[in-house]
């Protein structure tokens, strides 16, 4: 007989719950969540707040561009004169062996208001996707993405002052 508290019933179970139930003729779980305990660099967003960022445990003012194992900060230029060539001049290892993501994530601090066409382009060309949305979208979308292990990349604007 399983032990319960008082206040659970036997539909509370995790043993009666059908998404915790294992794979038949198995003992792996029929789902997983990924356990980031031993990737300590593992870049993750804590917070976006005051015009800075929480990542992991180090707090850093103004744009930062993220990469999944490593933070900067971003000497951004104005949006309107951001280029493909620009985002890719900040990845690491200049050259052949460049590292360049699936997916380029653009916070622009407030909701944005220009679709980006010829920095989407620029980007598509070189093999990489773009994303633009307000950065507290970008910070939740960009640890999910971590959560998935995806291959991806962020630049992300702070808000102006005025619109915090």
């Amino acid at each position: 007989m399983t032990r319960r508290s008082r206040n659970m019933s036997a539909a509370d179970d995790p043993k009666n719950d059908p998404k915790m139930t294992r794979k038949k003729g198995t003992d792996a779980p029929a789902i997983s969540v990924q356990d980031f305990s031993t990737d300590t660099r593992l870049m993750l967003l804590r917070s976006y707040q005051g015009g800075g960022f929480q990542v992991n445990d180090d707090r850093l003012e103004g744009p930062i561009f993220l990469f999944p194992r490593a933070v900067q900060l971003w000497q951004a230029p104005p949006l309107d004169r951001l280029t493909a060539s620009a985002i890719i001049s900040q990845l690491p290892e200049p050259g052949p062996k460049q590292f360049l993501p699936e997916l380029f994530l653009l916070g622009t601090g407030g909701q944005p208001d220009n679709p980006f066409y010829s920095l989407r382009d620029g980007l598509a060309e070189a093999g990489c996707k773009l994303e633009v949305m307000a950065t507290p979208a970008a910070c939740r979308t960009w640890n999910v993405l971590m959560s998935e292990g995806r291959s991806v990349a962020a630049g992300l604007l702070v808000a102006p002052p005025d619109a915090r």
